[in-house]
């Protein structure tokens, strides 16, 4: 997972004025990352993919 700072820089800064379609994350762990940036960008599509079982576990958990 990114650092709070990082992601705050990726989102609120570096990304603001783009018009992202399509976002893919590889080794996107759990996929918070993923899902916040979906949040601040309505309609936009996303896939994460990783590897890690227990990633994948964390994640089935938290959209339960």
């Amino acid at each position: 997972m990114l650092p709070e700072d990082v992601r705050d820089v990726l989102i609120n800064h570096e990304l603001r004025d783009s018009l992202l379609e399509v976002v893919l994350d590889l080794g996107c762990g759990s996929g918070t990352f993923l899902a916040t940036l979906l949040s601040e960008f309505p309609g936009t599509q996303g896939i994460g993919l990783t590897l890690s079982p227990d990633a994948q576990r964390l994640t089935c958990m938290r959209d339960a």
